[in-house]
């Protein structure tokens, strides 16, 4: 029989302060005092257990196994966290779709609710990457953050496996079992700070237990993360209107949108255009966003592209000087070297372009799951 320690709470105005200034103590956490502490939505789904042989309480989270439903609770005082560092185990009690995801900088608005997490999978053995955009995970997004838990780290249901979770501005690690070297360092998340908890499985899944958790202050510089194997620099630049709930009057020509509320959109470090940062799932059904890009022709000799190549998970509609072109996209996951890659090559459209300016239209159907943004790029022939 395994007899927890139990621990020694701190606590002081340090403790209660939401701000980073309340990790200059450990905190620590073994669920043995009830949940007082954690934001919890739904009790019959976040609950303390005691542990099967012995007296040991745990904290456990049982997906809602409903389509899109969530099961997840906050740390009530890290609201403003930035930097931290948290240990403690975790073990998944059943065979299945077990799930346990890292929430870290979770700030809920008026107008929408993001979160980073990153997650680990019982079947399979693997670590990824998936922030929250308004609720709607992004893991197809990140395909190339994957890493595979193998030989001492692999996952093994009914065991219990150690964790550490850094993040250090903005760059989240997770190590598993071996505390000497992440699995995952992740940085294209970009809240600067908010609420740190857990999540299991969104929709259906296996229950997932955790415990003895010591929460402190980071010390250690963020890691470097080489993001050149996974950015492709576009020539082209965008523009974005919406959300939208519904189309604006598309079809075989391109919709009439005022001028005056095209805004810019930047892509992120590896050159996606992430629109599930302006999407709205959770907060009203507003999928729908149309950018634009325009380009010039100065002489009818020059070089003229003759293909837009696209990666995208989420479908797409795609217009050029004002005439429907087709739809694309639909993949399984977004990939960076999508004009390289032979097994995953994204789709073309041809393009006639003429001299002057030239105008592409892009429609997202930002409603499909664990997507929301794609990869774009004109092609030249040599």
């Amino acid at each position: 029989m395994r007899v927890k320690r139990q621990f020694v709470y701190a606590i002081s105005c340090c403790f209660v302060c939401f701000s980073t200034s309340a990790l200059e103590n450990t905190i620590q956490e073994d669920f043995e005092s009830g949940l007082s502490n954690w934001l919890v939505k739904s009790a019959q789904h976040v609950e303390i257990v005691k542990e099967v042989g012995s007296n040991n309480h745990v904290l456990q989270l049982t997906p809602m196994n409903k389509r899109g439903a969530k099961t997840d609770t906050l740390y009530k005082p890290s609201k403003q966290w930035k930097n931290f560092s948290m240990t403690g185990r975790f073990l998944f009690p059943d065979e299945g779709d077990g799930y346990l995801g890292f929430i870290y900088h979770h700030r809920q608005g008026k107008a929408r609710t993001d979160y980073g997490v990153l997650y680990i999978k019982s079947n399979g053995s693997y670590v990824r990457a998936s922030p929250h955009y308004d609720g709607n995970p992004s893991w197809r997004l990140h395909e190339e953050f994957r890493k595979d838990l193998i030989g001492p780290q692999k996952i093994v249901v009914g065991e219990w496996h150690q964790f550490k979770f850094i993040v250090v501005d903005g760059t989240a690690s997770l190590f598993v079992d071996n505390m000497d070297e992440a699995v995952i360092d992740f940085n294209l998340f970009n809240n600067e700070f908010g609420a740190i908890g857990f999540e299991a499985r969104p929709g259906r899944g296996e229950k997932v237990w955790v415990d003895d958790l010591h929460i402190q202050a980071a010390n250690t510089s963020a890691p470097a993360v080489n993001l050149e194997p996974f950015t492709h620099q576009s020539n082209l630049t965008w523009q974005v209107q919406g959300p939208f709930s519904e189309s604006q009057n598309d079809g075989q020509t391109a919709p009439k949108l005022k001028e005056e509320d095209w805004r810019a959109i930047e892509p992120d470090e590896r050159g996606l255009i992430n629109t599930g940062r302006l999407t709205l799932s959770d907060s009203g059904k507003r999928s729908i966003l149309y950018l634009r890009s325009q380009f010039q022709l100065l002489s009818k000799d020059e070089p003229k592209p003759s293909w837009i190549a696209l990666s995208s998970a989420n479908n797409l509609d795609v217009w050029f000087r004002g005439f429907f072109r087709g739809t694309v996209g639909g993949e399984r996951f977004v990939w960076s070297d999508f004009l390289t890659n032979s097994i995953y090559p994204g789709a073309r459209l041809s393009l006639l372009p003429r001299e002057g300016q030239n105008e592409i239209i892009i429609k997202v159907y930002g409603d499909k799951f664990a997507a929301g943004g794609f990869f774009a790029a004109l092609e030249t022939p040599d």
